[in-house]
């Protein structure tokens, strides 16, 4: 939740739900600046983060951002979103079997903004890659002929071996969000703000390779435990005739090939990444190869028991000098609360990018009761939301310290009683939906603290 802080066109975040993208905390977090202009005269894009008013309490202001459109039906299932339109009536699985139902796909910038902001072993503590780093962070099954040599002077390990090796990263890919104030190097553990029951296979993964004259096909792979598919690139090295063109592999087989090969005795930089159903492979910033996939859909309610996802890598024989990265990872969707919208012409849905920790469309509620002096109706928010509170309360009303008992109404106002018996619940229901009026703005870039400045993808 954000309270409101407007002051001309910026807003400051009290709360944590947009992180890492934007820091938030009570005393203060980072300043955004607002474009009015942009939501004056036309209409809002997916993806943007935006300023709005809070559906159960105009009064109060939310910055979100914008994933699902009106007159579509949005799902949150296995860290992703799908959509399909109104008339589908069936479950996720079926629609998705009947291609029904699509994985909503992020755009280029708001992809690598996601990745840039979530690390789940940053360049700081592989840097430099020698013996410790090797220890910290690498495992390996060795074989007969196989033998891996970490070098502290040159910030490497060698492989050596007569048939494939692979080594792989031990540290496991959750959705912990990391505290932006305090990033993770060699001697400082990443401290979490929220998240870290759930498993994550949407992973982007950077390696430096230089391999030997001698060697075969260098190899990175990515075992997605959530989508129960495994990613493997083989790039082919010049001047090996015997292993065939650089493939690109889902399981056994084999989507795409490139004609590129590394250069023996040069470093390359290789990444390969996995994120929302899409393949990518890259060679020293050039995509190589780029492939779309389908998996099964995670079965309702087992988000939270998928095995860990794997990110390995290697060489399939001969030498081959080689230096990790980085490991990132995607924004992970929680399925928690309301998870299927069927949103109506001219509303949104809005999610916080921290969704292990954010009041959104997922949580809405609105509640009413009956004033029975004189058979008013009140609604507002069932956490008795207020534009002056960071709290959110058990109920709405709530009960003051002198005894009173208070009722935040969806306009802001503050009703006051002496006594329960003065009222009685009508009901309580979600209220998921933003009205295309209660868009106020779009929020452009980070502003203050300068350290932190970065344009808003």
């Amino acid at each position: 939740m954000l309270c409101k802080v407007l002051i001309g066109d910026t807003f400051v975040l009290h709360t944590s739900s947009m992180e890492p993208t934007m820091v938030g905390r009570r005393d203060g977090g980072d300043r955004i600046v607002l474009s009015r202009l942009h939501t004056e005269f036309a209409d809002p894009d997916r993806w943007d983060v935006l300023l709005f008013q809070y559906p159960n309490n105009l009064s109060t202001h939310y910055m979100k951002r914008l994933v699902g459109m009106g007159g579509e039906q949005l799902f949150i299932r296995g860290g992703d979103l799908w959509v399909a339109d109104h008339a589908w009536a069936g479950s996720l699985e079926e629609g998705r079997r009947r291609g029904r139902v699509a994985i909503l796909r992020k755009p280029g910038p708001t992809r690598r903004a996601f990745a840039d902001a979530l690390p789940v072993i940053s360049q700081g503590e592989l840097e430099p890659f020698g013996a410790d780093a090797w220890r910290r962070y690498c495992a390996v099954s060795k074989g007969p002929s196989e033998r891996w040599t970490p070098d502290d002077d040159s910030g490497h390990v060698t492989v050596e071996t007569d048939e494939p090796a692979l080594a792989h990263l031990t540290r496991e890919a959750r959705d912990l969000i990391p505290d932006a104030m305090q990033p993770a190097d060699r001697m400082t553990t990443a401290r979490p703000v929220s998240g870290g029951a759930h498993a994550v296979g949407d992973l982007s993964f950077q390696i430096d390779v230089r391999p030997y004259a001698d060697a075969g096909s260098v190899i990175v792979a990515i075992a997605d435990g959530v989508a129960g598919v495994t990613i493997r690139a083989e790039l082919a090295v010049d001047g090996d005739v015997s292993g065939g063109p650089t493939r690109l592999k889902l399981d056994d087989r084999v989507i795409a090939t490139s004609h590129v090969r590394l250069e023996p005795g040069v470093w390359s930089s290789i990444r390969i990444e996995n994120v929302d159903d899409r393949v990518r492979l890259s060679l020293d910033g050039a995509d190589l190869c780029v492939r779309d996939y389908g998996h099964p859909v995670v079965p309702e309610g087992a988000e939270a028991s998928c095995p860990a996802s794997r990110v390995s890598f290697g060489i399939t024989r001969g030498r081959a000098d080689m230096r990790p990265i980085s490991l990132h990872r995607d924004v992970h969707y929680v399925a928690a609360g309301q998870t299927r919208f069927l949103i109506p012409a001219g509303e949104y849905v809005f999610l916080g990018d921290n969704t292990a920790s954010s009041s959104d469309s997922r949580s809405w509620r609105r509640t009413a009761i009956r004033v029975l002096e004189t058979g008013e109706i009140l609604q507002g928010d069932a956490q008795g939301v207020t534009s002056t509170s960071f709290t959110l309360r058990t109920g709405n009303p709530w009960s003051e310290p002198d005894g009173t008992w208070r009722f935040a109404d969806r306009l802001g106002n503050i009703h006051s009683f002496e006594d329960p018996n003065e009222w009685h619940e009508v009901g309580t229901w979600p209220t998921p939906y933003v009205r295309r009026e209660w868009v106020l703005g779009r929020g452009m870039c980070v502003l203050w603290p300068l350290d932190r400045f970065t344009w808003l993808r």
